[in-house]
Formats: structure tokens, sequence, C-alpha cells
């Protein structure tokens, strides 16, 4: 909170500062979160999990080395598919029309890849991290070889890059490109989560 207290009370409001002075306009003490919206979202969440965490069983050990009641494996690629399409796909879209686009919802953006899928990584990085998800390699728990994941979430980059220009013709696929997105989210996380798990996870004497 540190940072995030910091930034939106003292540099963010520097740097709006220096702009009106380039403007020649009165300088008014602005706060503003600007880009440390995250950071606030980030304590909600935490907050948020604690509280939940503690209240279900007060007197249960919740931390990470607590030993599940009950392992959960990582969802496999239907379900992976399942989650994509319809919670970060067609939930991220119910959201963007109901707020609108360039719109924001406490603080954060909103646009496809905010707010319902942060919610649900970070409910993921939770349930992960209880039943040690990431102390096993993840490509041995995808339910798919990781060349496969690597091309599939390519491929659904590469459309999402092709298909906006089609979509004023053909307003169809604009729900199709926000239900691809959903999927996208999930598995370019994966891809990049098995990457640095694979060629990153080291410590070195510094």
């Amino acid at each position: 909170w540190i940072p995030a207290i910091v930034l939106t009370s003292v540099l963010n409001p520097l740097v709006l500062g220096i702009c009106m002075w380039v403007v020649h306009d009165k300088f008014q003490y602005v706060p503003a979160t600007m880009h440390t919206w995250f950071l606030f979202w980030l304590l909600i969440f935490n907050i948020s999990y604690a509280h939940l965490s503690s209240a279900s069983n007060p007197t249960e050990d919740r931390s990470y080395n607590a030993p599940p009641q009950e392992t959960q494996t990582l969802p496999g690629p239907l379900w992976r598919l399942v989650y994509g399409s319809v919670v970060c796909g067609f939930g991220m879209a119910g959201i963007i029309i109901m707020i609108g686009v360039g719109g924001t919802f406490a603080l954060m953006p909103i646009a496809q890849g905010s707010l319902i899928n942060d919610i649900l990584f970070f409910t993921a990085g939770t349930v992960a991290g209880r039943n040690g998800w990431l102390e096993g390699k993840l490509r041995e728990q995808i339910g798919m070889p990781i060349a496969v994941l690597r091309l599939c979430s390519a491929v659904e980059g590469a459309i999402l890059i092709a298909l906006p220009p089609y979509i004023t013709e053909i307003p169809i696929l604009g729900i199709a490109w926000l239900v691809l997105a959903g999927v996208f989210c999930i598995d370019m996380s994966l891809v990049l989560l098995e990457w640095f798990q694979t060629h990153f996870n080291f410590q070195n004497r510094w």
C-alpha cells in the first residue's frame, strides 16, 4: 500500500503539476491513481481473501504451506476453454456492454482482459498455491503437449490482430473476437507461466 499511497498523493500529482506548468495552466493539487490502480485492486483482493479465508474457518490453518483438504488438479483443455469463452469472453463482454468501452470500475480501466479476468486469475492463483500446481512442472499438468498450447496461443493472437478490420462489416465477428480474447487470456497466461518456470525458475549468487 505504501507505493500506491506515495504515487497517488505525491508523484502522480507532481506529474500533473508539471503538465499544468508546461501548458501555462494554474497549478492545482490533484491526487490521482493513474497507472497505480492495480495496486489498490491487489489490496482489495488480498483483504477479501484474508477475510473470507478466516471467516470460513477461523481455527484452520489456511496458509499456502497448509496441505489442502482435497487436492484439485489443474483444469484440462476443455475446462480452460469453458472458463475462457464463458467467463472471460461472454462475461467480460457483458461488463463492457454495461459500463461502456473506455469506462472504469472502481478505478480499474474496463477492457477485454480486465475485471472478471482479474478476479478469475486471482482465484486461480490462490487455488494453485493451495494445491501446489506451481511446485510441479506445468507442462506435465496442462493436458496437452506444451508445443500445441504455444501454437494455439500464437494462432489465437494472430486472429485477434487480424479480425478487427472486418468487425464493422460483419458485426457478429465482434462477439467471436471477445470470446476468442477470453480464451487467449487463459492460454497465453499458461504459456508465459510455463516459459518462466522452465527457463527462469532459478536462483543465482546475487
